[in-house]
């Protein structure tokens, strides 16, 4: 049984990609998909626990970097995915974290 799964998962998601990559390469940045909270930014004290488990379990879909790997901003890339009650709360704290940290989360829409 193959138990990979695809890194963009998602019609937005690739469109997203493209075109970040696309926007991206202009300005030697780059994209990196499925990036760990906990990498892209320091999760400390202050925030409640259920903040914080989420913060060491949960993924930006995409970040942008500089060259020297600093961290210009987060992308999620969700859409019209946002139905459903968890995955509404999960974006929410997804943006929470954005905003804490230096990076600042771009939000459901398509880019471009």
């Amino acid at each position: 049984m193959d138990r990979r799964k695809k890194i963009l998962a998602t019609p937005m998601e690739k469109s997203s990609y493209q075109q970040l990559t696309n926007w991206s390469t202009k300005d030697n940045l780059t994209v990196h998909s499925q990036v760990a909270l906990s990498q892209a930014l320091h999760i400390d004290s202050g925030l409640s626990p259920d903040e914080q488990s989420y913060a060491f379990k949960a993924s930006f879909d995409f970040v942008v970097a500089r060259q020297d790997g600093s961290i210009l901003f987060a992308v999620e890339a969700d859409g019209s995915s946002l139905l459903d009650e968890t995955t509404r709360r999960r974006d929410h704290l997804n943006s929470t974290f954005a905003i804490f940290g230096q990076p600042r989360a771009i939000g459901h829409a398509a880019l471009g």
